[in-house]
């Protein structure tokens, strides 16, 4: 045998799952080679291999894990960055709920993409959890998320979304917290439909409330609603996806997710813009002033020369007070 990751067993006692991908060289000069997999989870939704395996020359296999590693930690560092920009303006305008839920919504998404990037992401950062640490930690992510996105949706647009329905959208995904802390594995697998259907759910009613405020003409409805739609793509396949194995050979929400902030997101500059335009505005005032001082100083001039000035010891028209004299003697 070449290796392998875990302790392969006929039942969950004798079984030890392990996140962790593994690249093994094949035999050189070999006219035929027999691959035998052996596959043993017990914790894992359905059970078997989370992604599938994939044979080609070493320095192919080597550039596809490093782009695969590379764009999961693009898309981390970009979310939490993103993420903190917005709850930093948040900390400065308390008003605007809606960058605060933001903030933590896309940092939520980033951070998702660590246990549930095939490994690669999570034993960069150190490793060291257990496979059902790593799951629980998976489904936690995926419920603060569907909580936080639901937030967003609301706060984005104020009277669009129902109270109610969002209300208990976010209770009934608030609720699955301490399941997945402290409920046994079992059981949090079991409530997998449950959380497949949230977001699902979730998503259909931000369209449904989206396009009928944007049919009423309310203001920025219509990024939302596109964004939403591409959104409810991703979501809908990722969720036939998990059940069905049908569908792309990965998850798309993460690469969905980015879509949508790109056309979500208000420029992280937009709450400076009215400082930017009232700075501009002071300083064409600031100009027209001086200008007028200068032309005020001139016209004085001509009624109060500068010898007066020098001899009252004075540099400017503007210090010279009622009272202010000078006594000396001219020789003529």
């Amino acid at each position: 045998p070449r290796g392998g990751a875990g302790t392969v067993g006929t039942s969950p006692a004798t079984t030890v799952a392990k996140l962790e991908n593994r690249l093994y060289l094949l035999p050189a000069g070999a006219s035929q080679v027999e691959l035998l997999v052996h596959v043993a989870n017990f914790e894992f939704r359905g059970g078997g291999r989370r992604r599938q395996s994939y044979v080609g020359l070493a320095g192919q296999v080597e550039a596809r894990t490093d782009r695969e590693l590379l764009l999961y930690g693009a898309f981390l560092t970009a979310s939490v960055v993103v993420g903190l920009v917005f709850l930093a303006q948040f900390a400065f305008r308390r008003s605007e709920t809606a960058r605060g839920w933001f903030g933590l919504l896309a940092i939520g998404i980033g951070l998702r993409i660590v246990p549930a990037s095939s490994g690669d992401l999570y034993h960069l950062l150190g490793g060291g959890l257990s496979f059902a640490t790593l799951l629980r930690l998976e489904y936690l992510d995926t419920a603060l998320v569907i909580f936080l996105g639901a937030a967003y949706l609301r706060a984005k647009v104020p009277g669009v979304m129902p109270p109610r329905l969002t209300q208990s959208l976010q209770i009934a995904a608030l609720a699955r917290v301490p399941v997945h802390l402290l409920a046994p594995l079992d059981t949090v697998l079991g409530t997998l439909p449950l959380l497949m259907a949230l977001p699902t759910v979730g998503m259909g009613l931000a369209l449904a409330s989206y396009g009928r405020a944007f049919q009423r003409g309310v203001p920025g409805c219509g990024a939302t609603l596109v964004a939403s739609a591409v959104v409810t793509v991703g979501v809908v396949h990722d969720v036939v996806r998990t059940a069905t194995g049908l569908g792309a050979p990965i998850q798309v929400f993460p690469y969905f997710a980015v879509a949508f902030r790109a056309a979500v997101t208000p420029s992280p500059l937009q709450p400076f813009a009215p400082s930017f335009r009232r700075a501009e505005d002071l300083s064409a005032e600031l100009e027209e002033a001086n200008w007028e001082l200068r032309e005020t100083e001139e016209a004085v001039v001509r009624f109060v020369p500068f010898d007066l000035l020098r001899t009252l010891g004075k540099e400017s028209i503007r210090h010279v007070r009622p009272g202010d004299h000078v006594e000396a003697q001219t020789r003529v």
